[in-house]
């Protein structure tokens, strides 16, 4: 289906370091999911609004349709993705911040029980409109390796689809195994603090 999901994967940090809890909220409505990021102080409604403007131009401009490949993507759209990131941060997307860490899972019952790659999405970078070369609808695994970091998930090229996003405190991986977002991460934006 073309349904965008409206669902939050929030690391819960914990006394014991060997537990991770993940808070999965789903709601049926964009409004509903936007409220709750109201009520925890997180600007959802600002990072979607973000990614459909972000949408809108590349499918204007035809990139949706033609892109397959990072390497492809005209400067003047790079440009204008950092533009509306750095508006949206106050300018505080800089080459300071760790980034976010995606892995795959290698488990044979993909189950997340064992990693079979890494990578780090590096802090001077905020969109991804297409995966790197091995990773479309590869990622099984976030870690927001921020202080606080929001890495918001779509399925296919440009946006098109939200899936979600992962929200938490650096150095915890949340596992996306057995949940609708697994493996289904086309594109992203980093929203790193």
């Amino acid at each position: 289906t073309t349904t965008d999901q409206w669902i939050l994967y929030k690391a819960i940090p914990t006394t014991d370091t060997n537990v991770i809890t993940v808070q999965v909220r789903k709601y049926s409505t964009r409004a509903k999911y936007e409220l709750y990021g109201d009520t925890i102080g997180l600007n959802i409604r600002s990072q979607l609004a973000i990614s459909d403007r972000l949408k809108f131009v590349a499918d204007s401009a035809g990139l949706s349709n033609t892109i397959t490949d990072a390497a492809n993507i005209p400067k003047w759209y790079s440009d204008y993705c950092n533009t509306l990131i750095n508006g949206f941060t106050g300018g505080a997307i800089s080459d300071r911040f760790i980034g976010t860490e995606v892995r795959k899972d290698n488990s044979e019952l993909k189950d997340c029980s064992s990693w079979g790659g890494l990578l780090l999405f590096p802090g001077a970078f905020a969109t991804y409109p297409v995966m790197p070369p091995g990773w479309n609808d590869q990622i099984s695994g976030v870690n927001n390796r921020d202080i606080v970091g929001s890495f918001r998930m779509f399925r296919h090229r440009f946006f098109w689809k939200n899936m979600g996003a992962v929200q938490g405190f650096g150095n915890i991986t949340v596992r996306l195994c057995g949940t609708t977002a697994d493996r289904q991460t086309s594109s992203a934006i980093r929203f790193g603090f």
